[in-house]
């Protein structure tokens, strides 16, 4: 672990279980489906990995015994003027990308006109309005 600095404030952010995360969600429960053998596991994997708040404290009280975080969970709305705003993002950005080009590159054009069709029909409209999720964890050294 890193040596800590006294009497300084630590901000930690991270998005919570990736249920939480409406957009998310539903883009890697529909990959999950279209690719079984092999789901691109990222989304829950990576940003939405450390969500267990406990774990987290957990952690900082092994690592700094006398450093107790405390907790704040934000909640918004992540808004999208259509459907395809999110879905590029996750399946043609960095998120998923790997994952589905580890699968087959050719499977890039399909899996983001899917992951669009479903948001679509999850959210019933071209606007689309998403709950998401993250904790904000605040600590004194």
């Amino acid at each position: 672990m890193p040596e800590l600095i006294p009497n300084q404030f630590c901000i930690f952010k991270d998005w919570d279980e990736i249920s939480e995360n409406k957009f998310a969600d539903t883009v890697t429960v529909l990959l999950a489906n279209e690719f079984p053998e092999n789901p691109p596991q990222f989304l829950q994997r990576t940003p939405h990995g450390y969500s267990n708040t406990g774990e987290f404290a957990s952690d900082i009280e092994k690592g700094y015994s006398k450093y107790f975080p405390g907790f704040e969970t934000i909640r918004a709305r992540s808004i999208a003027t259509e459907p395809s705003i999110p879905v590029i993002a996750y399946c043609q950005g960095k998120l998923l990308r790997n994952g589905i080009e580890n699968l087959d590159a050719s499977l890039m054009k399909h899996a983001t006109k899917i992951a669009i069709t479903a948001l679509a029909k999850r959210f019933e409209k071209s606007t689309i309005y998403g709950k998401i999720q993250g904790h904000v964890e605040t600590i004194m050294l």
